[in-house]
């Protein structure tokens, strides 16, 4: 089953999701993060939902 993922609004491009998971995430033109992928699952998942508890914003939302 495939989890989506979301960067909120108030990300402020910390990079802390980037350095964690540099497969999912990357900090875009905007100065802010963005998903490299639209839903994860498996190992993905886990990765992803490590870089949404670094997020000092909680800007990360990875979907149940």
């Amino acid at each position: 089953m495939s989890h989506p993922i979301h960067v909120r609004e108030t990300c402020i491009g910390a990079g802390l999701c980037e350095s964690s998971a540099p497969e999912l995430f990357a900090i875009g033109d905007g100065m802010r993060a963005e998903p490299r992928v639209d839903e994860v699952d498996g190992e993905l998942l886990d990765v992803a939902r490590a870089a949404a508890r670094a997020c000092p914003m909680a800007a990360i939302e990875v979907d149940p």
